[in-house]
């Protein structure tokens, strides 16, 4: 057989073999991956950030919303808040995210 053949052959039984792989796969069953609606928390003053939120710990920007960062802090209960800061205007938004820890 020449080096062409073989190449062909190991080709198609690498293929067959991908294919058998995905065709015996399933899901893990487990917790469900469905949303979680998250708290949403209003700021009362918004001259500050409330200090029971924790210290900053991360500074988040996207790419669709130019002009805002997402301010991370983590207080001592492992909850994570999410403020959102506008730079442009030097105002934080009305709200803040709340994620609990498990």
């Amino acid at each position: 057989m020449s080096s062409l053949s073989l190449k062909r052959i190991s080709i198609i039984m690498f293929l067959l073999l991908l294919v058998f792989l995905l065709s015996i796969c399933q899901r893990i069953p487990g917790e469900s991956t469905s949303a979680v609606k998250l708290e949403s928390l209003k700021i009362k003053n918004l001259t500050g950030i409330p200090s029971e939120y924790g210290p900053l710990f991360a500074v988040t920007a996207n790419g669709a919303h130019p002009g805002w960062a997402q301010l991370w802090f983590l207080d001592n209960q492992g909850t994570i808040r999410m403020v959102r800061l506008d730079f442009h205007n030097y105002t934080l938004a009305g709200n803040a995210i709340a994620i609990p820890r498990n």
